[in-house]
């Protein structure tokens, strides 16, 4: 079926109690009840207690009453209507969505919460908002993407709410509804969501207005979505006009309509650093490149978020755990996302994922490596370079709570997969990574290191030499080691150096060329900018290598600094690096902690060994004999640098003597495949795909496993609507749940995502629990979390206690 809210017609909405879980029959039968015993607190001589009064007919009796008795009942209605705002409902998320990308013409509805408006506002979306009773002009898109009118009231206006049958009939005479009935009559569409046509005065205002169609060509088309349809809806559709029903819940139907329409996206990444190239940059601005090539329906940008160190002298005063010069990142952050007003953040750290979940920001992480990890593997105890690292105490705490409130988590190698928290592993999936195949830009990969070096000299393209400190071309035929990466400990620098060090000592005849950031000249010396950032502990200086020998006669230095990205400024600099991978005869990678392993990956395409430590992602890519691979020792301490050092040497001595043809053939048909056009047009396809999910998403699960979850819940939960009794029950599903789910598990294992789950479909189920229906999923599940790992919590939603 094709799209309904296509561009060729005007969409008009209108929408009934029955568009959410924060509306519809339960939450009004349930209002019904908590205002029926409060009013008689108010007016003895109210008496609702048996009679199962709906609101409208309690309206009808408190109509004849005195007018403050009228006002409190109202006001009751008003303040319980209010607590439902507290979470937005996937069915207002997606909704919002299509009104930023003017799907919708205007809004009309009966309901007068203001979920719709705090969906709107948390997206940074701008509305018109008439509300009865509304005696002006009217003037559509004033200066707003929708117009919004409360055809019955809002809360924030309680005594002129529409409840009655007298009230609900003046409500019909507004200028309001006379602007919907207008529509009756012209060629647009009006699409009535959860609402089931009632025999009142606006449903029958609204059966008068569908008779009075008259002209196919000059008439609005009406389509009813709800999941049954009712003798309300029958009695307002006439076929010839080409209305209909559509079976659907306004979550299904929303959702439906966004995978038809397939939009143009406004994707935002989150990166650290615009300026450098590492991994991250590399993916992420493969990805935007790619984007381009294969004309995806996918518009990108990118923000910095700022170092989370602290470097200015002073008091350092902490928030929630974090240095405040974090904290004051994160409020900068947070400005960056709402200003922008992406239609999707593509986070590359975990903490920018997180604020966007705290938003409701649809979000898409892709988890580069685990910061705790990586900090934690520099020991604090090296030489004259102690770890002041800021995070160190907390930054694991922190990623297990972050993590498991993501719900988009991308990874790129099945070792990252493994290392992501217990209970966030059911969000997270293995992606391949974005990646530009050298003849994707037009280099030939065919050439020898010999005949790439003679060209560099030919073009003038000279390193640095440390020795002689001065331009000298690389040696033609001279074999070449290379290695490219930023001058850190993690990327194994130090251990680089020693290799160096030891082949010269053994009589090899070889140069070395590192390829990199943060090399400078300064007072005749080449050397490493320092870094005291938490991620970049600078360990070696490279004005210490000239007092260690004479092989530094024959070690280069290539400094590759960029400004900001663009397009040309990605590939000329990719362009770049390949003519130094060409250059190279084996490229070595001691790196202490690695994911993933662009390095390693790009040397591979450009034919070229790879000789890398035996760790995590480098293993995925170079194994089976795609390349060499090292046992390292993760001490600092200087021998287990030498045993390190000594057995990379030893390989390397290796190759230089015997060759290793078969492995970088075996490599590089390998990365052709996996990396092809194809494989990369699927990639990209893929994220499309993933990035419409984060939008159209909620907690629930997947529709392969929901009539297994749904049938579990229906049986444990039937006919239970006391809170202390469902939440007593919660402890025996979410086990049931979690053996159904993950059989193989500990029993320690905690899963996350079900604690959510059971949230969800609580809030939808149960509302006629007011505990429940008061609070939202988030502080829902928490409470479930609590009560499942047996730890003291008082069984009452704060909002309650409040």
């Amino acid at each position: 079926m094709s799209a309904i809210l296509t561009e060729e017609k005007p969409i008009y909405l209108f929408l009934g109690a029955g568009v959410s879980f924060t509306s519809g029959i339960r939450t009004a039968n349930n209002l019904a009840r908590l205002v029926g015993e409060e009013i008689e607190k108010y007016d003895p001589e109210v008496n609702f207690w048996g009679k199962q009064l709906g609101i409208k007919e309690m309206a009808d009796f408190i109509d004849k009453r005195k007018p403050a008795t009228k006002f409190i009942f109202k006001d009751l209605i008003a303040k319980n209507l209010s607590y439902q705002a507290s979470v937005i409902s996937p069915e207002y998320r997606m909704l919002a969505f299509l009104v930023k990308k003017k799907m919708i013409t205007a809004i009309y509805t009966t309901n007068q919460d203001d979920c719709l408006e705090q969906a709107l506002d948390s997206q940074g979306i701008s509305y018109n908002r008439f509300i009865y009773p509304y005696k002006g002009s009217l003037i559509p898109f004033a200066n707003g993407n929708v117009d919004i009118f409360k055809l019955c009231g809002d809360i924030h206006s309680p005594y002129e709410m529409c409840f009655s049958e007298s009230e609900l009939q003046n409500a019909t005479h507004s200028n309001l509804f006379k602007n919907l009935i207008k529509h009756f009559k012209q060629n647009c569409k009006i699409i009535f969501i959860g609402y089931s046509a009632y025999n009142d005065p606006i449903g029958n205002c609204l059966r008068t207005a569908s008779d009075q169609r008259t002209r196919k060509s000059n008439c609005a088309t009406l389509f009813f979505v709800d999941i049954n349809q009712t003798e309300g809806h029958r009695t307002l559709i006439e076929t010839k006009y080409g209305d209909c029903f559509i079976g659907k819940t306004a979550e299904k139907f929303f959702r439906d309509e966004i995978f038809e329409i397939k939009p143009r996206l406004n994707v935002k990444h989150a990166l650290w650093n615009l300026k450098g190239f590492g991994g991250i940059q590399t993916y992420t601005y493969s990805l935007m490149e790619l984007g381009q090539e294969f004309e995806n329906n996918i518009s990108t940008s990118y923000f910095e978020t700022k170092s989370f160190f602290n470097s200015s002298p002073g008091d350092v005063g902490l928030v929630h755990g974090f240095e405040y010069d974090m904290a004051s990142s994160k409020a900068s952050t947070l400005k960056e996302i709402c200003d922008s007003q992406p239609d999707v953040v593509h986070a590359h750290n975990f903490i920018v994922a997180q604020m966007c979940a705290s938003l409701n920001i649809p979000c898409v992480f892709t988890s580069h490596s685990l910061e705790s990890k990586e900090i934690n593997i520099i020991p604090d105890d090296r030489e004259n370079k102690p770890c002041l690292d800021p995070f160190k105490n907390d930054i694991k705490k922190y990623e297990e709570i972050y993590y498991r409130d993501l719900s988009n988590i991308l990874v790129l190698s099945k070792s990252h997969y493994e290392e992501i928290p217990k209970d966030a592993q059911p969000s997270t999936r293995k992606i391949e990574a974005a990646f530009l195949l050298p003849e994707f830009l037009g280099i030939n990969t065919s050439v020898t290191s010999s005949e790439k070096r003679k060209e560099l000299q030919e073009s003038l393209n000279l390193p640095y030499n440390i020795g002689k400190k001065e331009n000298r071309a690389l040696d033609i035929k001279l074999p070449t080691i290379s290695f490219f990466g930023r001058p850190d400990i993690r990327k194994g620098l130090h251990i680089f150096d020693r290799i160096i060090q030891i082949l010269d000592s053994n009589g090899v005849q070889f140069q070395a060329l590192y390829v990199g950031p943060n090399i400078v000249e300064e007072n005749n010396e080449i050397r490493v900018i320092k870094e005291d950032s938490s991620y970049h502990k600078t360990y070696y200086d490279y004005k210490n290598w000239s007092a260690q020998g004479q092989h530094l006669d024959h070690v280069f230095c290539i400094t590759e600094t960029i400004g900001e990205y663009s397009r040309n400024t990605f590939k000329n600099h990719l362009k770049k690096i390949y003519e130094y991978y060409l250059a190279s005869d084996i490229v070595v990678m001691p790196s202490i902690y690695e994911t993933f392993g662009y390095c390693a990956l790009e040397a591979m395409s450009c034919q070229r060994s790879v000789v890398a430590s035996n760790i995590s992602g480098l293993k995925e890519l170079l194994g089976d004999g795609r390349g060499t691979l090292i046992d390292i020792e993760l001490s600092l301490d200087q021998t287990s640098i030498n045993l390190t050092a000594e057995r990379f040497a030893k390989a390397i001595k290796s190759i230089l003597e015997q060759g290793a043809q078969h492995q970088v053939q075996m490599a590089k048909e390998w990365v052709d495949k996996r990396y092809s056009k194809e494989k990369m047009k699927n990639l990209i396809d893929n994220m499309y795909s993933t990035y419409l999910e984060s939008i159209v998403q909620s907690w629930r699960l997947s529709n392969d496993d929901a009539n297994i979850f749904n049938s579990i819940l229906n049986r444990e939960f039937n006919n239970i609507e006391d809170w202390n009794t469902l939440l007593k029950k919660s402890e025996g599903v979410y086990q049931a749940l979690r053996k159904e789910f993950y059989p193989s598990s500990k029993s320690t294992s905690e899963f996350y995502n079900l604690f959510w789950n059971i949230a969800y479909w609580l809030k939808m189920n149960k509302s006629l629990c007011p505990e429940i229906r008061r609070v939202s999923v988030k502080e829902l599940a928490h409470i479930i979390t609590s009560v499942t790992r047996f730890t003291p919590k008082p069984l009452y939603p704060s909002s309650q206690q409040s």
